[in-house]
């Protein structure tokens, strides 16, 4: 399989955002957002007017991490098909297992497959 074409890149995306949740890295991860205050300086002294922070006003996104928009809802349906379509080549030419694991395997993805043709 070419880890630049379907189904292997959708499968590495993946295992991307698994990665990111797993070994989630607290720097890198986050999302950085700044409020824009007003502030004053007299002789040395700085006053910080905390009032948009209070009222709640929305930050200003300066850095974005992208792991928010991988995680929505929508995006379960691509991390789900980029394993099957890898796993479905592979589960043919697997032997039975003591423990029913390829049995199961394709149980499960023979029944999604009705679910979706119906």
């Amino acid at each position: 399989m070419n880890p630049g074409v379907a189904p292997l890149k959708q499968l590495l995306e993946t295992i991307e955002v698994r990665n990111a949740l797993m070994h989630f890295q607290h720097g890198k991860n986050l999302v950085h957002t700044e409020v824009p205050v007003s502030a004053t300086h007299d002789r040395g002294h700085v006053t910080i007017n905390p009032t948009p922070i209070l009222q709640g006003q929305p930050g200003v996104v300066v850095k974005d991490s992208g792991l928010w928009e991988s995680l929505q809802a929508e995006r379960a349906s691509v991390y789900y098909n980029s394993l099957v379509e890898v796993l479905r080549p592979v589960l043919v030419a697997c032997p039975e297992d003591a423990v029913e694991t390829v049995a199961t395997l394709r149980t499960v993805i023979e029944e999604q497959d009705t679910v979706r043709s119906t």
